[in-house]
């Protein structure tokens, strides 16, 4: 497999990661790292051991992805704020 086709199904994992996402925030495993290949194959505790498990397991062409499941909240921002930071 080359690079360019390495490249391309990390990409693609990625998008389905972020569509998937939602569902991952509201789980028991926000804050720790997912190990994403056709879905979730694995939460730890750090990326160095998802990376490590994901090359293990998978192979280090699969094109998997490796990403912190973090759970975001909106935070409203007023155009004043914008113009006026420091006030």
């Amino acid at each position: 497999m080359t690079m360019l086709q390495v490249e391309s199904k990390v990409k693609e994992q990625y998008e389905r990661f972020r569509r998937e996402l939602p569902v991952m925030q509201r789980g028991p495993d926000v804050g720790r790292w997912v190990l994403y290949l056709d879905g979730p194959k694995g939460y730890f505790d750090s990326e160095d051991e998802a990376y490590e498990e994901g090359v293990m397991k998978l192979g280090p062409e699969a094109g998997f992805v490796v990403a912190r499941v973090e759970s975001i909240e909106p935070v409203l921002l007023t155009a004043a704020l914008a113009y006026f930071p420091g006030v």
